[in-house]
């Protein structure tokens, strides 16, 4: 569009907007009450209709009812303007040229649009999933046309741009149905590895009772450090109990160790002192 067809638009906007009488003005308003209204019952009517499908993937469901108020809306603005007396025709084209000015949000927005219905066709998270991007973690609370909502641990609600949550690595920790946890303690040489290993084992089984799956618990060395022999326990539990097994696998392991007589190494400094020959200053 040359500048002087863009002239020629605006002004035919402009002139339109002068010509609107009173009467107009009532009618177009009243038809905006009503259309708000009407939108509102059908919202209702679609989050009604789509409460079966939202069992099953309540993101994409969210993701729907957004666009389809999206769409909802711009038919009530169309027929207000057509009211109006306003040709949609000028009116589209003075969008463009405002869109054209600030082609950088809306390449932005639509960009967040796009990259909400990639995550929504692949799937790599649902609502209520845990997962973490390089930048925060958290569990999905939705995802609408523009945005993801992530709840962290402690309550607090971080949008992300949809943008973002397409290009970037995402860690689903909901995933799968279980969860390994690793936990590494060190200690000294002096004691034996079979009673360590021991030790760990009876803290696996242990901390993993009443959370039992298929994949068996396993201790093991799992280096040689400088101030003792590093151990791992590993241990599947539920992915929903990983946190509860995880503390409560910590106090057990300690608790293990210590009947056996086994303490905990930390990290030390050994010096020695070379003295010199008597009658010279140390």
């Amino acid at each position: 569009m040359d500048t002087a067809q863009a002239q020629t638009q605006v002004e035919e906007v402009l002139l339109a907007v002068r010509g609107i009488s009173w009467e107009e003005a009532a009618r177009a308003l009243g038809t905006f009450v009503v259309g708000l209204i009407v939108i509102r019952l059908l919202m209702n009517g679609a989050r009604r209709a789509s409460s079966r499908f939202a069992q099953t993937n309540q993101a994409l469901t969210d993701f729907l009812l957004s666009a389809f108020r999206a769409l909802l809306l711009l038919v009530l603005f169309s027929t207000v303007l057509s009211q109006l007396g306003i040709p949609m025709t000028s009116f589209v084209a003075l969008l463009s040229l405002l869109a054209l000015a600030v082609s950088l949000s809306v390449q932005n927005l639509l960009t967040n649009v796009v990259s909400g219905i990639v995550v929504l066709a692949n799937r790599p998270f649902a609502q209520g999933d845990w997962v973490e991007t390089p930048s925060v973690s958290g569990t999905v609370e939705t995802i609408n046309l523009f945005y993801t909502h992530l709840v962290t641990a402690d309550n607090q609600l971080i949008l992300i741009p949809n943008s973002e949550i397409a290009s970037q690595r995402i860690i689903n920790y909901s995933a799968k149905p279980t969860r390994r946890i690793n936990l590494a303690v060190r200690v000294g040489y002096e004691y034996a590895t079979d009673r360590v290993v021991s030790a760990l084992e009876r803290a696996c089984r242990r901390a993993g009772e009443g959370y039992e799956t298929d994949r068996p618990p396993f201790a093991a060395v799992l280096a040689f450090k400088d101030n003792g022999v590093e151990y791992v326990a590993r241990l599947f539990v539920p992915t929903k109990d990983y946190w509860t097994v995880y503390h409560q696998f910590l106090a057990v392991i300690r608790e293990e160790l210590e009947k056996d007589g086994i303490p905990l190494t930390y990290g030390s400094t050994h010096v020695e002192i070379d003295h010199q020959a008597k009658g010279e200053p140390v």
